[in-house]
């Protein structure tokens, strides 16, 4: 396909997306939905929560789409204090129990990152990796990358 034609598609394909978006805008329950979601982040700000963006609340985003898991992972709230003075093992299994049943496991960067954003301090990333890895009556190794805890695994037995 030439480049003009790309750019006809393109044109015509925006000019479709513009005209459903501009239905949607005229949709009093978007209005709702935009009243809501600030009320939320009154409240997050209160609370002292990291705000809930509209783009998650609907499911949109960059993120969304270069991770297939990238939609679960934001859903997991962690505090800011959450993990503040413990180890970075415990941290971890903290973490992965609110990852819970649903999800079962996360991958290894998320589970620092939330550490991190939990006030804790993971250490030595190599370190907590293979802690994880060692803790095999607790954790399971899932993949290269992904530990979940075992309770969500009940058909493995150790």
């Amino acid at each position: 396909m030439g480049s003009s034609h790309l750019i006809t598609a393109i044109d015509a394909t925006r000019k479709e997306l513009d005209g459903l978006v501009e239905e949607i805008k005229a949709d009093p329950r978007l209005a709702s939905i935009v009243k809501l979601h600030g009320a939320i982040n009154q409240l997050e700000d209160l609370a002292g929560q990291k705000r809930t963006s509209l783009a998650m609340v609907l499911n949109f985003g960059t993120a969304a789409e270069e991770t297939p898991d990238a939609e679960q992972r934001s859903a997991i709230r962690v505090e800011p204090h959450e993990f503040y003075g413990l180890d970075a093992l415990e941290a971890a299994k903290r973490y992965l129990h609110k990852v819970g049943p649903s999800r079962k496991s996360a991958l290894f960067t998320d589970i620092v990152s939330a550490i991190k954003n939990g006030g804790g301090d993971p250490g030595n990333e190599d370190k907590l990796r293979l802690s994880l890895s060692r803790s095999t009556y607790e954790v399971a190794k899932i993949g290269d990358d992904r530990y979940g805890l075992l309770e969500f695994f009940p058909h493995v037995k150790r």
